[in-house]
């Protein structure tokens, strides 16, 4: 495994608690695209999961990577009724929710 944080993000490297590994699959799964996701050679791009021990691209599986940024460890936002809008943070999607 060589992947590494782009510079200049502020990351958090596994392992991960139970809390945090909730929190990163929930940034995930927001709607938004994903900004975790790793490129196979074969399939393509695959989404990653968190787990204690870093992401992977499917379940079980070999850890793929083992750093996050640390937005995704923000605690959830309450979603509104209205959907998510994607907008680009220091290199990666995150969700912006209206009021």
């Amino acid at each position: 495994m060589s992947d590494s944080p782009p510079p200049g993000v502020d990351v958090v490297f596994a392992p991960w608690t139970p809390e945090q590994v909730d929190a990163l699959n929930f940034w995930q799964g927001l709607g938004a695209e994903p900004p975790m996701y790793h490129d196979d050679p074969v399939v393509g791009r695959l989404v990653l999961i968190a787990t204690r021990e870093g992401w992977v691209a499917h379940h079980p599986g070999p850890v793929v990577r083992i750093w996050a940024p640390r937005f995704m460890l923000a605690a959830r936002p309450s979603l509104p009724s209205t959907p998510a809008v994607a907008e680009r943070k220091e290199g990666f999607a995150v969700a912006l929710l209206s009021p």
